[in-house]
């Protein structure tokens, strides 16, 4: 289960987000949409537990957001909106520093590098990968052990076709035992993507449920959703 409790973020001294709130099952697809500026980066910022707030409260089978706790972290993987790779590492360092973070097996490792079609850049450093290549190790390191939390800001950014496929039907196919969050502007494939949806204007929540036919019906009108 993922909810938050009246949630609210302020930086810099502005408020991002205003008193989110929403529960959704274990096993949902949850997508959260919404224009630029809408909150949808800060949200999931704040779920994986990059930005903290004390207003309002976070939590994932029970389990409240600390970022500085053991309990938060295990079971969870983040693909920022933005790959933030180092200079100094070749990929399969990168993936390997993850492998290890998360105790994983060298085979799960391999899982990963195989699914994104990494192998081949295992001796690039990671400053030299094409903004695609960057992506598909971020979406790696994220899904690297099945996590239990997988969080995807803008998880196509990037991809070409045949990699936007190949996420889009992990979303679609996801393990009942895991719940995936993940941003993203392509309204279009909601209802095959997604089970529940998060929508945000100017950091409020317009809409926080089930993706119903309602719901459904909405997007397809043309409404600004995205």
């Amino acid at each position: 289960m993922l909810r938050t409790s009246h949630y609210s973020l302020i930086r810099d001294r502005k408020k991002i987000l205003s008193n989110i709130s929403f529960e959704f099952p274990r096993g949902s697809r949850i997508a959260v949409i919404g224009s630029n500026g809408s909150g949808k980066t800060s949200l999931l910022n704040s779920i994986a537990g990059r930005y903290f707030s004390p207003i309002g409260r976070i939590e994932f089978n029970h389990v409240v957001c600390d970022p500085t706790t053991i309990e938060w972290n295990q079971g969870l993987g983040f693909c920022p909106d933005r790959p933030v790779l180092p200079n100094d590492l070749f990929v399969i360092e990168w993936l390997s520093l993850f492998q290890k973070l998360k105790r994983q097996s060298n085979h799960h490792m391999a899982d990963a590098a195989d699914f994104f079609g990494l192998h081949e850049l295992f001796r690039v450093p990671c400053h030299l990968l094409s903004r695609g290549q960057a992506q598909r190790l971020m979406l790696a390191q994220a899904w690297l052990g099945n996590p239990a939390l997988l969080i995807l800001d803008e998880p196509l950014n990037g991809l070409d076709a045949n990699f936007q496929s190949k996420v889009n039907t992990y979303i679609r196919t996801n393990p009942v035992s895991q719940t995936i969050v993940f941003s993203t502007h392509h309204t279009a494939d909601l209802a095959q993507l997604a089970t529940h949806v998060v929508w945000l204007n100017e950091g409020n929540c317009v809409w926080a449920g089930e993706m119903s036919h309602e719901f459904e019906s909405i997007i397809n009108r043309g409404a600004t959703a995205c």
